[in-house]
Order: structure tokens, then C-alpha cells, then sequence
């Protein structure tokens, strides 16, 4: 088979299956698809829905080309599991691509298996970041568990360099794994209108003060939004014009909002999109981040607010993106809520240091573009296609 079609000449294609769409891979699967037909590979994008436990953050989304399936929740070992009914949909294609996870759903482990040479599927790669840097008992036979499964696809594609090196040094031949450096379009510029209630916002905002800081992300217990309170108000003590806006949803976000109530400078939006969140991302000039970071540096990049946060083990692998000083003020694992609060307070009273690390977020944000992984992922399907 060549790169870019099956025997006979038909046109190779390519199936992703994913739980569910979050909104920020609607971009990153568009632009995919786009590239793959110019490499004259078909993609096929299959989801479901999210589970339980995801849908309080409001982040859902869809493609008007892909494939929607029907999840079904199960009960396996006295665990709630979600079973995709996705093999069938997939004997047709070149090369299956599914995420690595540790809740992988049951559907998607067939997929993976029913690729082991006992003949008629397709070959399987695996999308992720190569394993939890956690070092827990419950993670690490978890982790074993992923491993296994892992060693069984064609292709890895890793998230960062470092993804792939744990995956390499797990066995995995170096020579089947493509980095494609995990990141997200931030929309800085979007298209429609503002939201009238943001922009409201924003007007009684602007005609207080330029000195605005924000946060994106699910708000769940791993974003330590206790701590982020701490570090805000130790903010507000030292700059009295300080105003912050925390963008985004989930299970924990009433406790933002409670304290945002005795707040008048705290605003929680809830989770937005588009030219709301891109309006609101203009405006800050840093962002306050003390629990798990993930892709939420691709937002302080494109946005040129430099990310204030703190070392910790359980950081998603796309903290390697940042650089203390920089492009980020990184902190020493253990750093206190007022100890991140002093070292915002510290840019925000310093215009030039500030400027230096928007600067840097702004040769990130090349470097670390949709662009790029796109390319880098296209890349790796031609090869993993190659190599089956």
C-alpha cells in the first residue's frame, strides 16, 4: 500500500475514534481532514457522548461530517463502563486511530485488540500522552494496564517529546512513534458577536482598570481553585486595581462562584466560546493557574498572558512547553496560593518583566501552533500507513 492509497488505487482512509468531541479538537480534526484529502487520505471522525462526570463542563461539541455514534453505559465489575459500538463501522478502513487512556471505553479496547493478528481489522494506533507521571498505587497498576494495551498498536502518536520518550523507554520501537506537540487553536481572533452579558461585563471592566489577569480550564478539584482564590487575593492586597475573570464550567464551580459573591472584582463567566471567550482572553495580561495544566498554555501563548503556576506531579505533559521566565513564571514544587499571588503581583508591578514574557508567549504560540500538529499528525498517519 502506498502513502496515499489501498491497492487498486482507491484512496487510503483513516477512522479517529473518540469518546466524545470536546470543542477545542473541532478545529484540530477540520483542519485535519482538510490536510489528509490533500495527501489524498479520507478521514473519518466517530464519537459519542460524553460520560456523567464530564457533561457539567459544557464543553461538548460535534462536526457536521463526522460519524455520530450512540455510547452505552455498563456496568462491568461493579464499575460503570461506556461500550462503543464502533467495530463493525471500522473493517473498511486502512488504519484505526483511538486515544490512550486509562478509561479507555470498552469499544475502543476491542478496536485495539481486534487489530492482533487473528486477521480481517485493520491496523490500530494509539494517541496519547505515554503515561501518568503520577507515581500512586491505584496509578501505577492502572498504568500497567495502559502499557499493555499500548504495546499492542501499530503506531503511537505522542503528545509531546517527552510522551515520547516514556513510550520509547517502555519498549515501544522508537521507529512507529510520531510527535505531534499537543496543542489547540485559542481563538484570539473568533468570529460572530459578543454576548451581550459579556459584553456589558467587559465595558464595566474596561472603565475600571487594565490590569486584568484570567483563568480557562474545567473547573474540577485537580485546578486546587481553593489555592487560586489565595493567590488572587494576595493579588488584590498589592495591586488594588486588580480585576479576574475564571472561565470555564464543571463540578466545582460553584465554589468559585461563592466566592466570587463577596468578590465584586471575581468574575465567573461559565464556560464560553468563540468571540466571548476571545474578548475576554484580549483583555488579561496574565493567567493565574495553580492546580493541573494541560492545554491551557496554548491559551496563554496565543492570548500573551504568561501562565503563574507551580511545579507539581500530576501537571498534563504540555507543561514542558513552558519556560520559567520566559514565557511563564513557573514556581517551585509546594509554592503557597500567596506565594503564586506575590509572583503576579510582581509582573503586574513590573511592565517590563511582563512584556519580556508576553513576548515569549508570542514565539511559543509559533512554535506550538495548530499548524504544526496538523502537519505532524498527517505526517505520522502517511508513515503508520507505510509501515502496515
Amino acid at each position: 500500500m502506498t502513502q496515499a492509497s489501498r491497492s487498486g488505487g482507491a484512496a487510503a482512509s483513516v477512522a479517529i475514534v473518540q469518546e466524545w468531541v470536546p470543542a477545542y479538537r473541532v478545529s484540530f480534526f477540520d483542519d485535519l481532514r482538510a490536510e489528509l484529502t490533500t495527501r489524498g487520505i479520507e478521514l473519518r471522525l466517530l464519537h459519542g457522548q460524553p460520560p456523567a462526570d464530564r457533561k457539567q463542563r459544557n464543553d461538548a461539541s460535534s462536526l457536521s461530517w463526522a460519524e455520530v455514534i450512540n455510547n452505552r453505559s455498563l456496568r462491568l465489575a461493579g464499575r460503570e463502563v461506556t461500550w462503543q459500538p464502533v467495530l463493525r463501522e471500522l473493517r473498511s478502513v486502512d488504519l484505526v486511530v483511538v486515544p490512550q487512556a486509562v478509561t479507555l471505553p470498552v469499544g475502543t479496547v476491542a478496536t485495539l485488540l481486534a487489530s492482533l493478528p487473528f486477521g480481517g481489522f485493520p491496523p490500530v494506533a494509539v494517541w496519547g500522552h505515554g503515561e501518568n507521571i503520577e507515581t500512586t498505587e491505584s496509578v501505577a497498576l492502572a498504568e500497567r494496564y495502559k502499557r499493555w494495551l499500548t504495546r499492542r498498536a501499530a503506531w503511537f502518536f505522542a503528545y509531546t517529546s517527552f510522551s515520547a520518550d516514556l513510550v520509547a523507554s517502555s519498549g515501544f520501537p522508537a521507529d512507529r512513534i510520531s510527535t505531534v506537540n499537543n496543542t489547540r487553536d485559542p481563538a484570539v481572533v473568533a468570529a460572530g458577536e459578543v454576548s451581550g452579558e459579556v459584553q456589558a461585563l467587559l465595558e464595566r471592566v474596561d472603565s475600571r482598570t487594565s490590569n486584568v489577569g484570567w483563568m480557562i480550564s474545567a473547573l474540577d478539584g485537580s485546578k486546587k481553585l481553593g489555592m487560586l482564590i489565595e493567590a488572587l487575593d494576595t493579588v488584590k492586597a498589592s495591586v488594588p486595581d486588580f480585576e479576574f475573570f475564571v472561565v470555564g464550567a464543571g463540578s466545582h464551580e460553584q465554589h468559585v462562584r461563592d466566592a466570587a459573591s463577596m468578590r465584586p472584582w471575581l468574575h465567573v463567566t461559565g464556560a464560553r466560546f468563540g468571540a466571548d471567550r476571545s474578548a475576554i482572553g484580549s483583555r488579561a495580561k496574565l493567567t493565574v493557574h495553580p492546580g493541573l495544566i494541560g492545554l491551557h498554555v496554548i491559551d496563554s501563548f496565543g492570548f500573551g498572558a504568561p501562565i503563574v503556576t507551580a511545579q507539581m506531579a500530576d501537571h498534563s505533559h504540555e507543561v514542558t512547553y513552558l519556560q520559567d521566565g520566559v514565557n511563564a513564571r513557573v514556581l517551585d514544587e509546594g509554592a503557597t496560593g500567596p506565594e503564586l499571588g506575590r509572583a503576579a503581583a510582581a509582573l503586574l508591578n513590573n511592565e517590563a518583566v511582563l512584556a519580556e514574557l508576553r513576548e515569549g508567549c508570542a514565539v511559543s504560540a509559533e512554535s506550538y501552533g495548530l499548524a504544526s500538529m496538523v502537519r505532524r499528525f498527517a505526517d505520522g498517519v502517511e508513515h503508520a500507513l507505510v509501515a502496515s
